[in-house]
């Protein structure tokens, strides 16, 4: 039996930062959401592309995390042009930290991307 992985606690800013972000995906052509763990997961065409924190995350208090199906070159660009990623759970799974209102904007990018990606499936 393999260990679970135990969730952070998120932080105020993140709470606030998630809200926004979840604003934005759920208008998102066939985009449906979902509670759990804590979160709520995002799926297109039934496919799960992210995971956005409610009350708990996969790595730091400030993160969310993706799933990519694929990962493109502009994916990975992108990725590594944020800075701040690790695997959450998976070698699809993602995490990726906020460190500020700054970051908001390549966090919406990371989030299409994985959206994109869920559309292949």
């Amino acid at each position: 039996m393999t260990e679970r992985r135990k969730l952070a606690n998120i932080s105020e800013a993140m709470k606030e930062w998630s809200a926004l972000l979840g604003t934005e995906v759920a208008d998102w052509p066939g985009v449906t959401e979902r509670k759990m763990f804590g979160m709520i997961a995002y799926f297109r065409k039934g496919q799960i592309f992210a995971a956005l924190p409610r009350t708990k995350c996969f790595d730091t208090p400030q993160s969310f995390a993706i799933k990519l199906y694929r990962i493109t070159t502009a994916a990975r660009k992108l990725i590594d042009s944020f800075g701040r990623s690790s695997p959450a759970m998976g070698d699809k799974w993602i995490a990726v930290e906020i460190r500020g209102p700054q970051d908001l904007g390549g966090a919406v990018k990371l989030l299409y991307q994985a959206y994109a990606s869920a559309s292949s499936q």
